[in-house]
């Protein structure tokens, strides 16, 4: 029974397909491998359950990821830690195509302040 299970969780993952690497980032850092062959959380080896197509969750590093994909934005991910400790992960880098040395393309973000101080008049 529990092979069956596996097998067929397995088979899920296997048609459930991304456009290439996955990769968030903020407090932790996660990597998925194309079609979810693997997953990894702060560099150690994560676990990947499939929960529906759109909704997977892996667990590794004392963390719980959950990834959501949503129709024309692509996949989001949350985290859940120890302690009630909690956070969103912001899509990431994704590898160079043509880079034999296997080194990431450059992540420019913005950001902005929110609720600062004012300035005196």
């Amino acid at each position: 029974m529990a092979a069956a299970l596996f097998s067929s969780a397995s088979e899920t993952a296997a048609r459930i397909a991304t456009d290439g690497q996955l990769n968030f980032k903020g407090y932790h850092e996660v990597r998925v491998d194309e079609n979810f062959a693997a997953a990894y959380i702060d560099g150690k080896p994560a676990t990947i359950t499939v929960i529906t197509p759109a909704f997977i969750e892996l667990r590794g590093n004392h963390i719980v990821v959950s990834l959501t994909k949503k129709a024309e934005l692509g996949w989001e991910a949350t985290w859940t830690g120890r302690h009630r400790e909690h956070g969103v992960l912001t899509p990431g880098l994704k590898r160079a195509l043509n880079n034999d040395t296997g080194e990431l393309l450059a992540y420019a973000s913005t950001s902005r302040q929110v609720g600062g101080t004012t300035p005196k008049k």
